[in-house]
C-alpha cells in the first residue's frame, strides 16, 4: 500500500514544477507554464497561501495548494463560511497519473485540513475538466453551481469539514 505524504514548496522546487507545468495535461487546465510559475513564485511569500508537494511513497508527484478563499476577492466566494479554504491541484508526475493517486493525495490533503479545523473546503473547476470534478466528487466535494472566474466558466464545489468521500489512503 502506498503512503502519501506533504512537503513545503521551496526554491529548489521551482525547477520540477516548471517542468511538470509544461506537460500537455497540465498545460490544458493550467494555461501558459511560465505565467502560471510566475504566480506561483509570488505566493510562495504570501501567508494566506500554502503550497504543497505530494509525495507517494517519499517521491514527488503532485503540486497542492490552499488558501483563504477571500485572497482572491472573487465574488463567489464571499459568502463561502469564514475560514473556507480554496484548494488547487494537479499531479505533474505523468506515471502517476490513472492510477488513483491524485485522489489519494487530495483525501489526505482534506484530512489533514479537517484536523486543523477548517470548515470548508472549496475548488472552482473548469467546466470541461470532468476528470476533475469526478475526483474530487469522490473525496466529497459536491457542486454547486456554475460561477465566473477570471479563467472562465467553472464549477463551484465544496466539502464541508468531516465528510467522508469514497476514497480511503494512508497519510
Amino acid at each position: 500500500m502506498h503512503r502519501y505524504a506533504f512537503k513545503t514548496v521551496k526554491p529548489a522546487d521551482l525547477a520540477m514544477l516548471r517542468e511538470w507545468l509544461a506537460e500537455p495535461h497540465i498545460r490544458l487546465w493550467w494555461g501558459d507554464p511560465e505565467t502560471r510559475l510566475e504566480r506561483m513564485i509570488e505566493a510562495m511569500d504570501r501567508p494566506d497561501v500554502t503550497q504543497l508537494i505530494g509525495l507517494c511513497d517519499k517521491i514527488p508527484f503532485a503540486y497542492l495548494e490552499h488558501h483563504d478563499v477571500r485572497a482572491r476577492g472573487l465574488v463567489h466566494q464571499t459568502t463561502l463560511p469564514p475560514g473556507t479554504r480554496a484548494i488547487e491541484a494537479f499531479v505533474g508526475l505523468s506515471a502517476r497519473m490513472w492510477k488513483g493517486h491524485g485522489t489519494a493525495v487530495l483525501h489526505c490533503l482534506c484530512i489533514a485540513l479537517d484536523r486543523r479545523g477548517i470548515p470548508t473546503l472549496s475548488a472552482d473547476l473548469d467546466v470541461s475538466n470532468n476528470m476533475a470534478r469526478h475526483v474530487y466528487g469522490r473525496i466529497g466535494f459536491v457542486e454547486q453551481h456554475l460561477v465566473d472566474t477570471p479563467e472562465g466558466p467553472a464549477v463551484l464545489m465544496l466539502r464541508k469539514r468531516g465528510v467522508v468521500g469514497e476514497v480511503t489512503a494512508p497519510c
